[in-house]
């Protein structure tokens, strides 16, 4: 709510300062306008929190010195995600109100991942701790690939004063909803013991073996802040640059494992993430079409 209040204010002051300033000479600032930008993209790194109600113990882990036979809880585990920069592009149309615009805007950025472990517990927050002169060996691979960031927004700009009649510098503000895609999330396990290979366990170390390969995929509210200067090409034609900083929600997300001992109890056993919503940014080069 409170949000939505500032975007409300913020609004208000873009159009009374809209009032402000005299149109260029040689650029049309009416009527409607198509725009599309390519360029680059970035953000912070965030976390990965998630958590699933596996009830095994495993057999690298110190609950299993009381046998196969012992549950637990369920397990909690934590990442840092690393974000690379990374392609971005926007399709948007416009309409001019004196010095100010309204936008509706379609933009998309993907950015390369980097998954780090920071830890796992039991879902109470008690440690996994190792098995004491155990030889099972785990061999744990998690990965997530890319994340990508759609929005559809309104976005409300107000050009400022002209510099030598062809530069429009502008500020704006915008609000919208937007799809997070975490792509290709990957996850595999496999229990061996390389140390006493022809020891027998029941059941079989591959019995804990389990594996993921999914896209976790949610909605989010974004909030959009803008930056950008134009440059008048023609009559109703105009490049710029423009940066973009975006704001959005914490992240949800439900999924499912390709394999998993817990499917002997549940075969449609799944996990649930939070991803948070750390700010991201778009540099882009726009070309701007009235018509």
């Amino acid at each position: 709510m409170r949000m939505r209040k500032s975007i409300g204010i913020a609004v208000l002051a873009i159009l009374t300062i809209s009032t402000i300033g005299t149109q260029a000479e040689g650029f049309d600032r009416s009527g409607w306008y198509f725009s599309a930008g390519l360029g680059n993209s970035g953000g912070d790194d965030f976390q990965q929190v998630g958590f699933n109600r596996d009830t095994f113990c495993y057999p690298d882990a110190a609950c299993f010195a009381s046998g196969p036979n012992n549950s637990v809880a369920g397990y909690q585990w934590s990442y840092d995600i690393a974000l690379d920069q990374g392609p971005s592009f926007e399709l948007s149309i416009g309409k001019y109100l004196g010095r100010a615009r309204v936008e509706l805007a379609l933009s998309q950025q993907t950015n390369d991942t980097e998954q780090i472990f920071s830890g796992i517990t039991y879902l109470d927050g008690s440690p996994v701790l190792p098995l004491a002169g155990g030889n099972v060996d785990s061999n744990v691979k998690p990965s997530i690939d890319h994340r990508q960031l759609q929005s559809l927004s309104v976005d409300v700009f107000v050009d400022l004063p002209d510099i030598a009649q062809v530069f429009t510098p502008y500020v704006g503000i915008g609000l919208g909803r937007g799809t997070v895609t975490i792509a290709d999330v990957r996850f595999s396990s496999e229990f061996r013991n390389e140390v006493d290979t022809d020891k027998m366990y029941s059941p079989a170390l591959s019995f804990y073996n389990s594996r993921q390969d999914e896209d976790l995929t949610s909605t989010t509210s974004i909030l959009r802040l803008h930056l950008g200067a134009d440059y008048a090409l023609s009559y109703r034609t105009a490049v710029g640059l423009k940066f973009t900083y975006l704001i959005t929600e914490d992240v949800n997300t439900v999924g499912h494992y390709e394999t998993h001992p817990m499917f002997e109890l549940e075969p449609n056993f799944g996990h649930e993430n939070e991803f948070a919503g750390e700010p991201s940014w778009q540099l882009m080069l726009n070309l701007k079409r009235g018509f």
